[in-house]
């Protein structure tokens, strides 16, 4: 798999930065690239080895940073939510269809993962921060708020 990343950090790093970090992950596969960052100093280089369009899941700051260059579409308000601990886990995608979700089956499953990932310090998932009932169930099943970032595609600008 690493082949298939480039990594990507802010020259100008000092130790007083250590409170906010600079670090771009680019991952090249299957004909796609997605643009993963913490911070925003790298993100410039970062775009310049990629190919088009680009997926994107940064912070806030840093899709602000991308529009510097590129044009963004499909943005996505996203939350990171999960469980504090040092070994983790990541789920994604636990969409019911919309006729079957108040019968909570979403709630059901999550719950029954949780139950057999339990010797799992961490978990972690991300819901879209405008599914307000996802968020209640996960935070009613001891989820706590991570951080706030975007899902987008980046376009190259026309020249």
């Amino acid at each position: 798999m690493f082949v298939k990343c480039q990594w990507f950090t802010s020259a100008s790093a000092t130790a007083a930065d250590a409170t906010s970090p600079d670090l771009t992950l680019v991952l090249h596969d299957y004909g796609t690239n997605i643009l993963f960052a913490v911070g925003t100093a790298s993100i410039r280089e970062a775009l310049d080895h990629v190919s088009w369009p680009v997926h994107l899941q940064v912070r806030p700051e840093g899709l602000e940073e991308v529009a510097n260059f590129a044009r963004i579409t499909d943005v996505k308000r996203m939350l990171r939510m999960g469980f504090e601990g040092s070994a983790t886990l990541e789920a994604t995608e636990d969409t019911p269809s919309t006729d079957i979700r108040p019968l909570g089956l979403g709630r059901a499953v999550t719950a029954a993962v949780l139950h057999r990932l339990r010797h799992l310090p961490t978990v972690g998932l991300n819901v879209r921060e405008d599914n307000v009932p996802a968020i209640r169930v996960y935070e009613s099943l001891g989820f706590v708020r991570h951080c706030e970032f975007c899902e987008a595609i980046a376009h190259p600008r026309a020249r």
